[in-house]
């Protein structure tokens, strides 16, 4: 399943696959397959993320005919990300591995392929995503004792790049997805 929930968590969600060939076609053909892994401080702690071209998302979301749906608040200040993949959320980055994997691995650069587009209702939001696959990023997330998916809030996600959200929860969402 393209979405799990963590053992001992209930969590409501729904995940619908777009068939959207055109746009999984320029993402692939392109778009360049690659990024730098970054880190985002904040006071719940480091967020590590594959920064990549902006135009994953400015080129790609005018693919979508769905309704009701905008770019992503990715854009909306200096400070900023951009169009990004998360590599690991604030809270499963153990604090010991923290300085270690700062100079170890930022800046590097990893690849990834874009493999399918899913629609998502979660946590009273609505995105539609485009899922990516990526060796190296779960590799780096296995050697610092983390499972393949990230752990978004109770829920193991894989990773994606956020191409629009639900313009009725986009000025409500604070979380990075």
């Amino acid at each position: 399943m393209i979405l799990e929930v963590e053992e001992g968590k209930e969590i409501d969600f729904r995940v619908n696959r777009l068939l959207n060939d055109k746009l999984l076609n320029y993402a692939k053909q392109v778009l360049p397959n690659h990024g730098h892994l970054m880190k985002l401080s904040s006071e719940s702690g480091p967020y590590y993320y594959l920064k990549i071209p902006d135009d994953f998302i400015l080129k790609l979301f005018p693919f979508l005919s769905e309704e009701n749906f905008s770019v992503p608040d990715y854009f909306d200040s200096p400070e900023a990300i951009g169009a990004h993949i998360s590599v690991m959320y604030d809270n499963e980055m153990p604090t010991d591995l923290n300085s270690s994997f700062n100079s170890a691995e930022m800046g590097k650069i990893f690849h990834f392929e874009p493999i399918d587009i899913y629609r998502i209702e979660i946590f009273n939001k609505e995105l539609i995503a485009l899922i990516v696959s990526s060796p190296t990023l779960e590799a780096l997330r296995h050697q610092y004792g983390l499972k393949s998916k990230l752990n978004y809030r109770g829920l193991l996600v894989p990773f994606h790049i956020t191409l629009a959200k639900s313009i009725s929860h986009n000025d409500k969402m604070e979380d990075k997805c």
